[in-house]
């Protein structure tokens, strides 16, 4: 049976990851399920995606600032580290059906990105960098929180987590390909990146990244 591939748009919130997924799946010739770090964070207990009231057996959050910026930082609990060792997991199960998945990711830890790395090694993953601006995805931070920024569930969002998920997500990183959509519309973003796999074949930023990690 012929494997899945899997497309991994890593970047930090609000930088239009989710968006794109659903523009991409629609534009891709051949068929793509979404599942990535949305799906799975939208399926722990609703009493656990406010942040008022969340056990620090999910995760724990604080904001420091540095120049004068806030930097909202999430720290993983062992349950939330659970839930996505078991999302990759079953990732890998959709790949290994046949089934392409495009996938939103932000790793708030290198262990995260290890774990991906051992289920996602026997496919082939491109690996899709998403920036955006600081003032931008500040911007779009205080759009989505018009709901509370408490209120993860629905899409609320503190200040400063894009800049500080960004930094964590981003660090040491390797990319296939790289998207700034500052300025460019989802549509295009999403263009660019069917663009570059259509004329793809063998991306190696996956590997490259597994080979540092498992020396």
């Amino acid at each position: 049976m012929t494997k899945g591939q899997l497309v991994i748009l890593n970047g930090g919130s609000s930088a239009g990851k989710t968006s794109t997924c659903a523009a991409f799946q629609d534009l891709a010739e051949k068929p793509y399920v979404r599942l990535g770090i949305d799906r799975f964070w939208s399926s722990i207990p609703p009493k656990q995606m406010q942040l008022d009231s969340v056990s620090p057996d999910y995760y724990t959050a604080k904001t420091y600032y540095q120049d004068n910026k806030p930097y909202f930082h999430v720290s993983p609990g062992p349950v939330l580290d659970q839930v996505m060792y078991a999302s990759y997991d079953a990732i890998a199960a959709y790949l290994d059906l046949g089934i392409n998945v495009i996938s939103d990711q932000i790793f708030w830890k290198p262990e995260w990105l290890i774990r991906a790395l051992d289920a996602f090694k026997p496919f082939k993953v491109y690996m899709i960098a998403l920036y955006v601006s600081d003032e931008e995805g500040a911007r779009r931070e205080r759009a989505r929180s018009v709901v509370g920024a408490k209120d993860t569930s629905a899409g609320g969002r503190p200040d400063g987590w894009n800049r500080c998920s960004a930094l964590v997500t981003h660090k040491d990183m390797i990319y296939d390909l790289e998207v700034d959509n500052t300025t460019i519309s989802i549509m295009e973003t999403a263009s660019r990146i069917k663009h570059f796999i259509d004329k793809t074949n063998d991306p190696t930023a996956f590997q490259t990244l597994y080979q540092r990690y498992n020396h």
